[in-house]
C-alpha cells in the first residue's frame, strides 16, 4: 500500500506544469467576462421591447440598403401622439422585408433603435448571455485542471 502511494506521489512529480491549461482558463474566463458585461449593458431596451414597453409608433421607409446577408432600412419616425418625432434613423428589424419606400410600419422605439412588433432583434443577446455560460463552465474546468494540479504538488513530501 505504501508503495502505490508513492508511486502516485512520483508520478505527480513528474507532471508538467499545465500551461496550456492555466492560459485557456485565464482567457475563457476574461472572454466569459466581456460577453456578460456586454449583454448585460445592452440588455434593457431589448428587455423593454420585449415586453411590448417603448413608445409605439410609424416609421416611413426613405431608403432601403440590402445585402446577402441582412437589410437595412432609413426612415423617418413619428410616435402614435406626434410628440416624438425622429428624421433620420435605420433599422435591420422590420417584419415586412419588402417594405417598398414610402410604406409606413408599425414599430416600437426603444430609445436609439427601432423594433418591429413581434421581432426577435433581441434574441441575440439572449444568445450571447448563453454563449458566456458555455465559456465560463469552460473556464471552470481549465481553471479545476490548473488548481488540482497545483494541489498536487503542495501536498507532495
Amino acid at each position: 500500500m505504501a508503495k502505490g502511494k508513492a508511486r502516485r506521489r512520483e508520478v505527480a512529480n513528474q507532471e508538467p506544469f499545465p500551461i496550456w491549461s492555466l492560459l485557456g482558463a485565464i482567457l475563457a474566463t476574461v472572454f466569459a467576462g466581456w460577453m456578460l458585461v456586454f449583454s448585460g449593458l445592452n440588455m434593457d431596451k431589448e428587455v423593454r421591447v420585449l415586453h411590448g414597453d417603448g413608445v409605439k409608433g410609424t416609421f416611413t421607409v426613405v431608403d432601403r440598403n440590402c445585402t446577402r446577408q441582412a437589410c437595412s432600412w432609413t426612415g423617418r419616425f413619428v410616435s402614435d401622439d406626434g410628440r416624438i418625432v425622429v428624421p433620420s434613423i435605420t433599422t435591420g428589424d422590420l417584419s415586412s422585408r419588402d417594405a417598398p419606400l414610402g410604406s409606413q410600419v408599425s414599430v416600437i422605439y426603444g430609445g436609439d433603435a427601432l423594433y418591429s412588433d413581434g421581432s426577435f432583434e433581441w434574441a441575440g443577446y439572449f444568445r450571447l448571455i448563453i454563449y458566456a455560460l458555455i465559456f465560463a463552465a469552460i473556464a471552470v474546468a481549465l481553471w479545476h485542471g490548473t488548481i488540482t494540479w497545483a494541489m498536487r504538488r503542495i501536498r507532495r513530501p
